[in-house]
């Protein structure tokens, strides 16, 4: 074989090679968009709000705290539909929602099937005890809370949310209690001087009111964030105890918040089945749920298995939902549902 032979022979095996390199790497690209159109996990957010514009309308609508993008001048229905649209992307199925009944009800009729109505409790916020009990026998609302009784500088047990406690209790329902921190800056401009860092400490009357109503199942917002080795006793000694993740997953800086989760789940055996998914989404939903999701998902010490409960099935047994809500989404009905929230 003379070399120009030899070059020839040479350059068709590497064409050969390349063209299955090509081959091969054309296969990984279509899969690759495969994956990125693949919804995520199904998520259930226990803890989110459809709160007060007229709020923002007086003071002004602050740049969003995450892109430093302008936040829209919104009205109920385009913020509804801009949460719906942040769900619709991170596939968050279903979002327990508490806020003024005329917000709640808006986003309710937009989307049905989504929103889980919770009555505010604590404070200013109390509705009527018997217009409560009428929601709920009528099947609008089906939880109780956020309830802000630390922001009033006031116990987990106060006397002033004890007859929602025993609503929940007569009803079997959720109870969701603020506890742990809060941002400095929300609580400043609102003006709530009461509110007291120390009475986040859930041994603060959480105890109490567990043991009174038995019935009633708790969930400790934030994860009584910092309040660790409190929050872990409590678990330890009352199984249907749950945190969500609310806030803390953005909050707090990200190391913190892994070192938070970890101490949790390493304090005591179960406590990986008693962890929820939460964005605390009232305002920037797009940003709140996407470094809610974020911080889960980065976090290297937990297993598939793991994030898969705090993203959707320890909420699924909390709640008492049908366990095929948390069943793996396809893409077509991710944008089937997607589309179906846009024309609605």
């Amino acid at each position: 074989m003379n070399m120009n032979q030899g070059l020839a022979r040479c350059s068709l095996a590497t064409l050969s090679q390349l063209s299955v390199v090509l081959v091969l790497s054309a296969g990984w690209g279509i899969a690759a968009a495969a994956d990125a159109k693949k919804p995520h996990y199904p998520i259930i957010d226990v803890h989110a709000h459809a709160l007060f514009l007229e709020y923002f309308d007086t003071i002004g609508y602050p740049n969003d705290r995450w892109t430093g993008k302008p936040t829209p001048r919104y009205t109920d229905e385009t913020l509804a539909r801009a949460a719906l649209s942040a769900m619709d992307h991170y596939n968050v199925v279903k979002a327990v929602l508490s806020g003024k009944p005329r917000e709640e009800e808006i986003w309710k009729q937009i989307a049905p099937n989504r929103f889980i109505l919770s009555a505010l409790a604590g404070g200013p916020y109390n509705l009527p005890v018997d217009e409560v009990r009428r929601q709920i026998q009528s099947g609008h609302v089906q939880a109780i809370g956020e309830v802000f009784t630390q922001y009033f500088g006031n116990p987990f047990d106060s006397p002033d949310v004890e007859p929602y406690y025993k609503l929940a209790d007569e009803y079997g329902l959720t109870v969701d209690v603020h506890a742990g921190i809060s941002e400095p800056t929300e609580v400043k401009a609102s003006g709530l001087t009461k509110f007291r860092v120390a009475l986040g400490n859930p041994l603060i009357g959480m105890e109490e009111a567990m043991i009174k109503y038995p019935n009633a199942r708790f969930d400790l917002g934030h994860a009584a964030y910092p309040f660790a080795e409190a929050t872990v006793a409590l678990m330890q000694m009352y199984p249907d105890l749950y945190v969500d993740t609310a806030a803390i997953g953005y909050a707090v800086p990200r190391k913190g918040f892994h070192d938070y989760l970890r101490r949790l789940i390493e304090g005591a055996d179960g406590i990986d089945k008693r962890i929820m998914f939460a964005s605390d989404f009232y305002l920037w939903p797009e940003s709140q749920i996407r470094l809610s999701v974020e911080a889960i998902d980065s976090a290297k010490f937990l297993t598939e298995d793991q994030k898969k409960d705090i993203f959707c099935r320890n909420a699924q047994r909390f709640l008492k939902l049908d366990p095929s809500v948390c069943e793996a989404q396809t893409p077509a009905s991710h944008r089937a549902r997607a589309a179906a929230n846009s024309k609605s």
